[in-house]
């Protein structure tokens, strides 16, 4: 089986090819069953490997499965933006494509070497139901360490959102796996009484603000990466 997909790299940091943050995106996988994809996202073990499972209805441009070494995704940032420039590119340098995803319809529009999504769902919140004190042992923090206005935030993907005091308590951030929201769903035995921050279904967790509606990815160069694996015939390619 020949499969082509490419390296890229998303939010590079200046010039540096290798700054960003890496996912793979495979051209065309039209046909293969869920329990491929998953095996696939498994090996590269990226923390995302995207599908284009082949052209969408009306107005969409390319359908998109987005799946994490474990489990799938109905939507994320970085694999998105990702994602429409290599679909952008087999259609002819397209500057403006529109992906399906489980989420919704998600429009990308590229300026340049920049790339800005709008999500396919307006944002929304909820109530966070968890102490400071619990915010912050479930980061490896201290309870004055967590600032107040902690929200679930959901533009496709729900993911809690909690805000720090200070960019030196984001630097010492380590969160706990088995306090953290579990995108599995199979339950986790918390230690020493200490109860995780839980979440219905799939979720993330960070340590940021809530994000805006529209999501850049900042211009960077291209540079090839070579590739080596066990697929014959994959083509890899870098941008950044």
């Amino acid at each position: 089986m020949d499969l082509a997909y490419r390296i890229v790299n998303v939010f590079t940091v200046g010039q540096d090819p290798f700054s960003g943050n890496p996912l793979a995106v495979f051209e065309d996988s039209a046909g293969l069953d869920d329990g491929l994809l998953q095996a696939i996202a498994r090996q590269l073990n990226l923390s995302e490997t995207t599908f284009v499972t082949g052209p969408g209805p009306d107005g969409v441009d390319a359908d998109v499965r987005i799946f994490t070494p474990s489990y799938e995704l109905p939507f994320a940032g970085h694999p998105t933006l990702g994602t429409a420039y290599v679909v952008g590119s087999l259609l002819a340098a397209k500057t403006a494509v529109v992906l399906g995803m489980p989420a919704g319809r998600v429009p990308v529009t590229a300026d340049g070497a920049r790339w800005t999504l709008t999500t396919a769902v307006a944002p929304s919140t909820r109530s966070v139901d968890a102490t400071s004190a619990e915010l912050g042992e479930t980061l490896g923090l201290e309870e004055a360490d967590v600032a107040e206005g902690a929200l679930w935030v959901d533009t496709g993907v729900e993911q809690l959102i909690v805000p720090l005091a200070s960019v030196e308590a984001v630097r010492r951030a380590q969160a706990d796996p088995r306090l953290l929201p579990n995108p599995t769903g199979v339950k986790r035995s918390p230690t020493s009484g200490r109860r995780p921050v839980t979440s219905p279904s799939r979720r993330g967790c960070s340590s940021r603000r809530a994000p805006r509606r529209s999501r850049t990815q900042p211009p960077g160069r291209r540079a090839p990466i070579s590739a080596a694996g066990s697929m014959p015939g994959v083509s890899a390619a870098s941008t950044a």
